[in-house]
């Protein structure tokens, strides 16, 4: 199974099973943290006009603007966006067709919708800063590490850079907003697991970062 992909539940509620309770473990040491109440599913559908598909040789050269996946990023940015690359998922009619499209082609496009993402999100970062929001603290996110680099959450590495020589005493805290931003802060390691209020000083692309208020 797939963390998160929500595989094991799909497959109890379309065999009927219906259950009265469940049992969700957590590393909360009986404090508040956050969890995952449930999940979602939209179908939405953006147009794009001929030729603005990456697939067609008219597309090269023209603008973007006519390409439907880069027209639905404005639909994305409502919804929190987050692009990643594709991942087979079981099952799906994906895993039957043949793959044509070359790996540097594919990394091209992630880029690309990155690369607008993180335009939106830092626009709409940015507008946090000097404004104070509640915090539910629930990392200490841990010293520069080759073996966490690469799992990290996105916006964390830059915030670690600005929170690496903390006083003793002092972490570096990370949890989510009521928003539900990302919110990075130095503070005493017993607030994992409370609300703060914090006091954002740096809007980036992914993520806050301020000292509590």
């Amino acid at each position: 199974m797939v963390e998160g992909a929500g595989f094991g539940t799909e497959y109890l509620l379309s065999h009927g099973v219906q259950t009265d309770y469940a049992i969700c473990a957590d590393n909360s040491n009986f404090k508040m943290t956050w969890v995952s109440p449930g999940q979602v599913l939209l179908r939405i559908t953006v147009y794009g006009l001929p030729g603005g598909a990456w697939a067609t040789a008219h597309a090269k050269g023209r603008s973007t603007s006519q390409n439907a996946i880069v027209k639905m990023l404005p639909v994305i940015e409502a919804l929190e966006n987050w692009s990643a690359a594709y991942s087979e998922r079981p099952g799906t009619p994906a895993t039957r067709m043949a793959d044509d499209v070359p790996a540097a082609e594919k990394r091209r496009r992630l880029n690309e919708l990155l690369g607008v993402q993180e335009r939106i999100g830092l626009e709409r970062n940015r507008a946090w800063v000097g404004r104070e929001t509640e915090v539910l603290v629930d990392t200490i996110v841990p010293p520069r590490s080759h073996d966490h680099d690469a799992e990290e959450a996105a916006g964390t590495t830059e915030s670690r850079d600005a929170f690496a020589h903390l006083p003793d005493g002092i972490a570096h805290l990370a949890g989510r907003s009521r928003e539900g931003k990302l919110v990075h802060v130095a503070g005493d390691p017993a607030l994992v697991g409370e609300l703060v209020r914090v006091r954002v000083e740096h809007g980036g692309p992914y993520a806050l970062r301020g000292t509590l208020a």
